[in-house]
């Protein structure tokens, strides 16, 4: 009765415990049964005082071990998955190349994770904070400004310039994708023997099948297609768009569409739930490659009320509670899957990426430029993404602190965000990697971590991304990239450009806005400041002749500086190969295709397709 009552703790759910992360916060799909004689051994190797196990109540309701402390139950559920992993494994031939498993947030700041934040934030993330302790910190991870530019970066191994992605983001109706003849990452994985899966956010265009992932090197596709979906019913501007391709080029004629989530279902949990069956389901002697790409946290900003609920003591403000909740649900999702890796027997043989893609949405609403942006957005088909009327200039509640700068911007709280790599078997635990990361840089150094070959000649299509791999694992001097010259985005249309070399920075055009430095309203008030004394904006830096900001020496970016015989002549040499490699990547940029938005004609007619349709999204050039 005992071993049957424990194993059934894994089928139900498990309670949360601030100190230990989450373990399974959710019921899985999948009932991980353990032979009896393994479960007895744990209980007395635990050496846990549990006299009996009551009848556990419903499904998806909490299970107690009575006799037990909260620690105790949590230990007994995380043994009990470890050695059902290892037994699992045990016969098993398991995969000689690693597991890699890529979860990307979405506008996650900086400053909200303790990983970077420390005490400055109150949100608790315990599921990440147990891969940054088994694993390794970027200490400098940049991303581009928005969310499509870095997805490509990151799937192509290559800036956004080479092939017109660098200009904001995929709008609705956008008569462009990320371009087809592009080698992607999936592809060189799919090519190796890998099982390849896409879940979540795609975001890199559909307006023609072979623009979608079960076409770009994923052997399956569960999630949206745009940038942001109701969280509760998968709709954009009307229209439903939660898709399944559960193969290899499947399209028109195989894609299914998921109307079951269209009734109330938080699209988290769907992400999760799928990821953790995928894992379950899982073959370990084929290695697997699977990218979970989760709206979390950004706007629409909804989430359950059970997770708001713990922070509404500890802070006043609505929209920061709410965003706190999001966080929250995003963290039980990495936790579940971190679970299901181990139950499995595989997370000792898996890199497992979490990182977001970009910096958090800060510019308040309430502003002139915050005004000018929405109706700028709003004439272009892209929602707004101001989620209330939140305190200490916030919009969707994320911070960036204490870097200066928004999502959108080409200042550090835009383009410098978290990210974790988790690998025991590679990477010291609890390190940090210092050197400059690019979000290019994962294709290179992914294929050197899974000794996978690129499946493409790269003289057409050369890598921008830096392979790091070896001195992540071996780190010995100073970074190999040190001297990189690593571009953030290139001189348009005024936005302006800008590079990181070392220390420094470059800022070419301009004026740069989304330039605020934003406290969490939880710093503010713990300091005594009233909302209005919150140092919200400053001048946009405007360099149309180039300057340079020492992020050491002036790390929130407020004293930029343009060299010459009488200020910093030691650093004129710099100030000049920053001007040629700007000006070099500025010709070599191709035309943005985001200008094929604002001239395109159809916008109506595409959207009526949708409707006659079903009222689903699906591509509309075929």
């Amino acid at each position: 009765q005992v071993a049957q009552g424990i194993q059934r703790v894994f089928r139900l759910q498990a309670k949360p415990h601030a100190s230990r992360g989450t373990l399974p916060i959710r019921r899985s799909r999948t009932a991980m049964a353990l032979p009896h004689a393994i479960t007895w051994a744990l209980v007395l190797r635990a050496g846990l005082l549990c006299t009996r196990i009551a009848s556990c109540a419903a499904e998806g309701e909490a299970c107690e071990l009575p006799g037990c402390s909260e620690e105790q139950e949590l230990d007994v559920v995380a043994q009990l998955q470890v050695q059902r992993g290892r037994a699992k494994q045990k016969g098993a031939v398991r995969s000689k190349r690693p597991h890699v498993v890529m979860i990307v947030a979405d506008d996650l700041g900086l400053g909200d994770l303790p990983m970077y934040a420390g005490n400055n934030t109150v949100i608790e993330t315990p599921a990440i904070d147990r891969l940054v302790a088994g694993g390794m910190t970027l200490g400098r991870y940049y991303s581009q400004p928005t969310c499509s530019p870095t997805r490509a970066a990151i799937h192509t191994g290559r800036y956004p310039i080479r092939y017109g992605l660098q200009m904001l983001v995929l709008p609705p109706y956008a008569p462009y994708s990320l371009p087809t003849n592009e080698p992607m990452l999936p592809q060189a994985f799919q090519a190796a023997g890998y099982a390849t899966h896409a879940i979540g956010k795609w975001h890199l265009g559909f307006n023609t099948w072979n623009a979608t992932p079960a076409y770009r090197g994923y052997d399956s596709f569960y999630g949206y297609y745009h940038g942001e979906v109701g969280p509760y019913d998968q709709m954009r501007d009307g229209l439903f768009d939660w898709h399944r391709q559960d193969r290899p080029n499947c399209g028109k004629d195989c894609v299914q569409t998921v109307w079951s989530l269209n009734n109330n279902t938080y699209n988290t949990y769907a992400i999760t739930d799928e990821a953790v069956s995928i894992i379950s389901g899982h073959d370990v002697s084929q290695p697997l490659f699977m990218y979970v790409a989760y709206e979390n946290t950004h706007a629409p900003c909804e989430v359950p009320e059970k997770y708001v609920d713990p922070y509404k003591t500890k802070v006043r403000d609505r929209t920061r509670q709410v965003y706190a909740g999001m966080v929250a649900a995003l963290d039980e999702g990495v936790g579940n899957i971190t679970a299901a890796l181990e139950a499995q027997g595989m997370l000792e043989d898996t890199i497992i990426i979490f990182s977001s893609d970009n910096g958090g949405p800060i510019a308040s609403p309430d502003t002139g430029l915050g005004n000018i942006m929405n109706t700028l957005r709003e004439s272009l088909g892209i929602s707004m993404e101001f989620c209330g009327t939140g305190s200490w200039g916030q919009d969707t509640g994320a911070t960036n602190y204490p870097l200066r700068g928004s999502k959108g911007s080409l200042y550090e709280g835009g383009v410098r965000v978290p990210g974790v790599v988790h690998y025991p078997r590679k990477l010291k635990a609890g390190s940090t990697f210092d050197g400059i990361f690019s979000a290019s840089d994962w294709f290179p150094t992914l294929l050197s971590a899974a000794g996978v070959p690129d499946v493409r000649q790269r003289d057409n299509f050369p890598f921008d991304g830096v392979d790091q791999w070896q001195h992540m694992t071996a780190p010995s001097g100073p970074s190999p990239n040190e001297e990189r010259m690593l571009l953030l985005n290139v001189d348009f249309s005024n936005f302006g450009g800008a590079l990181v070399q070392g220390r420094f920075k470059y800022f070419n055009g301009g004026p740069f806005y989304f330039e605020p430095w934003q406290y969490p309203p939880e710093v503010g008030a713990a300091e005594g400041w009233s909302e209005d004394e919150d140092p919200k904006v400053g001048l946009p830096i405007w360099c149309p002749w180039g300057c340079m900001v020492d992020l050491i020496a002036d790390p929130r970016e407020e004293r930029p500086f343009t060299p010459n015989v009488f200020v910093h002549p030691e650093l004129l040499p710099k100030f000049h190969a920053f001007q040629a490699a700007h000006a070099a990547f500025k010709a070599e940029a191709v035309t943005p295709l985001f200008w094929q938005t604002i001239t395109n004609p159809k916008k109506a007619e595409i959207k009526a397709t949708a409707e006659a349709n079903g009222g689903v999204w699906t591509p509309f050039m075929d």
